[in-house]
């Protein structure tokens, strides 16, 4: 059994601990013999966790808040890794785990115009944006585009889609 809890130390600081039992049974008398245990301080791992969290809250809260539909996709398997919530309102749902041409295009094949093959290089480095204006059909506004190739947190290659809707 795994347990995780808070106690304050003697200067009043909060620490996480986390206690490990398991039971030793005999197994001809059928009871238990001992329990081995161990008690771990935690408090440095849920201090880099909460941060992480709270970082991650605060990189949402930015792109949420652009007036620009932002996804990244993976320049391979073109799955859509990540929508912002501008984007989702747009195409009304979060296309994350589906294919981009599938999803926002209605295709049956990559697009045409994808710009994937133009944001590496042959050695699969990023060469900088590309940045182009374009019609899309399925929501009947222009948009100006910037792509970007990025390293993914996994460390594949992915494609940055920013677009600002140029209509008016």
């Amino acid at each position: 059994k795994t347990v995780e809890y808070r106690i304050t130390d003697k200067a009043g600081r909060i620490r996480w601990m986390r206690d490990y039992a398991k039971p030793v049974w005999d197994e001809k008398e059928n009871r238990l013999k001992r329990i081995y245990g161990a008690v771990q301080e935690l408090t440095e791992q849920k201090e880099a966790e909460e941060a992480l969290r709270s970082s991650h809250e605060r990189f949402l809260t930015v792109l949420d808040s652009i007036d620009a539909t932002i996804y990244v996709a993976d320049m391979q398997t073109h799955e859509i890794l990540f929508m912002n919530s501008h984007m989702q309102e747009t195409y009304n749902g979060d296309f994350t785990g589906q294919i981009c041409w599938r999803a926002f295009r209605n295709k049956s094949v990559p697009c045409s115009d994808c710009t994937n093959e133009k944001l590496v290089d042959i050695d699969g480095n990023p060469t900088g944006a590309c940045i182009w204006e374009g019609h899309q059909k399925e929501t009947g506004r222009w948009y100006v585009n910037n792509d970007r190739a990025i390293k993914w947190l996994d460390g594949r290659m992915v494609r940055l889609h920013v677009a600002t809707d140029i209509t008016e």
